[in-house]
């Protein structure tokens, strides 16, 4: 009788951990149906709203190229550095030359209203965003995603391969500074009114249209990074007009003072 007894407990028991265990695999099943519902709701969500982020710089130039391939009327802009990407994208940096120079190609070119950061400020701002490279030169350039870049930017600037081997951190920065240079000459043409500031501007503006427009901001802590966001809203693209707007009264105040004096 206790055999039975014991054996009778023994299979209560065996389908008691199948009943658990099925319990388990059908909540855990549903569990990730319910999470699959939840992301695919939050996707919705967020493809619905006027404002995104797109990435940190330069993930962001893609995006930016095409916004800017997009113009028809007006572009307003606003940077520290005109044509972004020149060392870390080059590729992008390239095709957002093209897009602009595209612009003013155009038999009716849309109005371009710029302003960037002067010269000084410009080579500031590159000699805090490279401050590694500056300082530690030789340990820089050998590592190996920086000697990447630095190859790709060397051919860019047509330096042979001796010319790079003996390229110096000053000469490196020069060159960055001469192509920062050139993006202010490449979009000054035209119907363009290209404005320059003495300060360096913590946010950078691109609106197209008054319709859409792209917006990005520095990090300079863990890392020297920007920051951006897209945005059809009208409320924060009339203010980032505004906030354009400001950035050249302010430089023209100060030009102005400059002149007088």
């Amino acid at each position: 009788m206790g055999d039975w007894i014991d054996l009778a407990v023994a299979i209560l028991a065996l389908v008691a951990s199948i009943v658990a265990i099925w319990l388990s695999t059908r909540q855990h099943r549903t569990s990730i149906k319910e999470a699959r519902e939840h992301k695919l709701n939050l996707v919705a969500v967020s493809e619905k709203l006027s404002s995104q982020y797109i990435g940190k710089f330069p993930d962001y130039l893609p995006e930016l190229c095409k916004l800017v391939g997009s113009v028809k009327r007006e572009l307003i802009m606003c940077s520290t550095i005109p044509i972004q990407g020149f060392f870390n994208a080059p590729d992008d940096w390239l095709e957002l030359k093209y897009q602009l120079e595209r612009l003013m190609r155009r038999d009716y070119p849309p109005s371009v209203d710029a302003i960037f950061s002067d010269h000084s400020s410009r080579r500031k701002y590159l000699e805090e965003q490279f401050r590694r490279a500056l300082f530690e030169w030789d340990t820089w350039r050998k590592e190996q995603q920086n000697a990447e870049k630095l190859r790709r930017f060397a051919q860019g600037q047509q330096l042979s391969g001796e010319a790079l081997q003996n390229l110096k951190s000053d000469e490196f920065l020069r060159l960055m500074e001469n192509c920062a240079d050139s993006g202010v000459r490449d979009i000054g043409r035209g119907t363009s009114e290209v404005s320059e500031s003495p300060y360096r501007h913590f946010l950078n503006i691109w609106v197209v249209d008054k319709n859409k427009a792209m917006f990005s901001f520095p990090v300079t802590r863990p890392e020297f990074v920007n920051h951006a966001f897209v945005t059809e809203d009208k409320h924060l693209i009339d203010a980032l007009v505004t906030t354009h707007r400001q950035y050249k009264q302010e430089a023209r105040a100060v030009s102005n003072l400059d002149a007088s004096s």
